[in-house]
């Protein structure tokens, strides 16, 4: 027997995905809940709270249904693999569209199919429709990207473990061909490979609509973007091909700004999002990947000085001092954060003469009483110490 599961991406992860792991310790709990109870009760728990058919329509089993489990294995096996999804899912939305996903894919799933299966007795519990729906997301999103598997080899004689790599793509495309030949072989009844199908039919249209209506950013290696792209790719060459080899296809500079406009408001909004919920190191994250890809591209004021600000509460003083700096070369009499820069210089970093080259072109009568002093205590500071003979060191970019 070979176990494997997702335990890591390489996909950007803009959130921690802290709601998927609520929902795994959920799970983990409603389990040995169920476990620790007697036969009896386990019964009447799985009769009233698992998804019924043929008994109405029972909207408090749409949601249960999804904390059920049959056994470890079972347990396990949606556990890894929601936390492995969870990782892109939640990574790009975060933890409250995110459980709005999963429960949206999870209730709306299970009415569906305890309305068309009325006729029919039975049952069916578990979250791997859920977890087939956030793999078509996972797919939309993030298809180039990698899932790093872990996994342990049971089989006598040859036990191992270990990790490998595989594309999201690849994997899901391997798990919808799984489930569509076992669906072909069991000729296409309504089993536990037709509800898998069901709910990653959910998910893809959920990720769909969110995509394109530009709800979640993926920057542009998202599967639609990645297929436009190639689209592209393959009108240019066939326009070479016709025009004559070695001809340059031309491209409408119109389209490249569009293009990059859009990618900078996504980004300024995604930066203000993030300094909102408190999560400055994913914003100055966004804010790097966007100058390395625009090295002129500037964030505006407000957000500037706030992604400034939140770096000086977690005492990220170089990044802090590096964007108030850019801040006051645009607004040069903004004296209060010249000197609030070049406090961080002095006191934190042990630059004085970075800090006096900040606070040079101040002139210190036009400061209120307050702020005159803090500029004189501030300049004498950094004169002690150049006279002490400290050395100044400056990062390396």
């Amino acid at each position: 027997m070979i176990f494997a599961a997702p335990i890591n991406t390489d996909a950007p992860i803009y959130y921690w995905p802290k709601a998927t792991l609520g929902l795994i310790l959920l799970q983990l709990m409603v389990f040995l809940a169920v476990l620790s109870a007697s036969p009896e009760s386990q019964a009447d728990i799985f009769a009233n709270y698992a998804l019924q058919y043929g008994q109405g329509l029972h909207p408090v089993q749409w949601v249960t249904s999804n904390f059920l489990h049959g056994g470890w294995l079972h347990l396990l096996g949606n556990a890894f693999f929601l936390w492995g999804l969870g990782l892109v899912v939640e990574g790009k939305l975060g933890w409250q569209r995110f459980l709005l996903v999963f429960f949206g894919i999870g209730v709306l799933e299970c009415a569906i199919e305890q309305a068309c299966l009325q006729g029919l007795s039975g049952g069916s519990f578990g979250s791997s429709s859920v977890l087939f729906g956030l793999l078509s997301m996972a797919l939309l999103w993030a298809p180039v990207n990698e899932f790093t598997f872990g996994y342990v080899s049971l089989i006598p004689m040859l036990f191992r473990f270990g990790t490998f790599d595989l594309s999201i793509q690849w994997f899901a495309v391997l798990e919808f061909v799984q489930e569509g030949v076992l669906a072909w072989f069991n000729g296409f009844r309504p089993a536990s490979e037709i509800l898998h199908l069901a709910g990653a039919a959910l998910g893809f249209g959920l990720g769909w609509t969110m995509l394109r209506q530009g709800w979640v950013d993926c920057e542009g290696w998202d599967l639609l973007s990645r297929l436009r792209a190639k689209r592209s790719d393959a009108v240019r060459a066939k326009s070479r091909t016709k025009a004559g080899p070695g001809l340059p296809q031309p491209v409408d500079p119109a389209d490249v700004e569009a293009a990059a406009g859009v990618r900078r408001k996504r980004a300024v909004k995604q930066i203000r999002s993030l300094l909102e919920e408190g999560r400055v190191l994913p914003a100055w994250t966004v804010l790097q990947r966007m100058r390395h890809l625009m090295p002129d591209w500037t964030l505006p004021d407000a957000e500037l000085t706030g992604l400034a600000e939140g770096l000086a509460r977690i005492e990220h003083w170089e990044e802090s001092v590096e964007l108030y700096a850019e801040y006051v070369t645009r607004n040069p009499e903004r004296w209060d954060l010249r000197i609030e820069a070049a406090e961080m210089l002095v006191s934190r970093l042990s630059r004085p003469q970075a800090g006096l080259k900040l606070l040079q072109p101040i002139d210190p009568q036009t400061l209120d009483a307050a702020t005159k002093s803090r500029f004189v205590a501030l300049r004498a500071e950094a004169l002690r110490l150049i006279d002490s003979g400290v050395m100044e060191f400056e990062r390396r970019r």
